[in-house]
């Protein structure tokens, strides 16, 4: 679900953008020139299977990332973000293939998708920060 970017959902407080949050995107990024391209609210309704594994943008390593705020307790049984082990190593290599399809098909060769890196709990307000070219998918529940 998107959020309007509408009050209450306008300022950086209600977002989750706290001082902490802002200053590791400032580091991140270089300089503190950056904006939110949207708010949205996950959910996965009862019996969810898994996502495939996926980037958020496929092509833009280190100019987007999520940044996901748990609004409650989350289990392993509530499907959980899975990260992949690889990508996160592989996306410092000049030589890493831009396309999804073909990070998709260097993943599999490499046999790192078998070990799950997903939290077992994540309590509410834990804030988690990823570059949005890390292959990563929701677990099912």
């Amino acid at each position: 679900v998107y959020l309007p970017f509408l009050k209450p959902f306008n300022s950086l407080e209600v977002l989750g953008a706290n001082k902490l949050v802002l200053a590791i995107l400032q580091d991140y990024f270089g300089s503190s020139d950056f904006g939110i391209d949207h708010a949205s609210i996950l959910t996965a309704g009862s019996q969810s299977g898994n996502q495939s594994l996926h980037p958020d943008v496929s092509y833009f390593k280190g100019l987007a990332v999520s940044v996901h705020t748990a609004l409650q307790n989350i289990t392993l049984n509530m499907g959980p973000t899975y990260f992949c082990p690889c990508t996160g190593e592989a996306m410092l290599r000049d030589e890493w293939p831009a396309s999804a399809a073909i990070k998709m098909a260097v993943l599999r060769c490499k046999e790192c998708l078998g070990q799950s890196l997903a939290p077992q709990h994540t309590p509410r307000g834990t804030v988690t920060i990823y570059d949005g070219a890390m292959f990563h998918k929701g677990l099912g529940n």
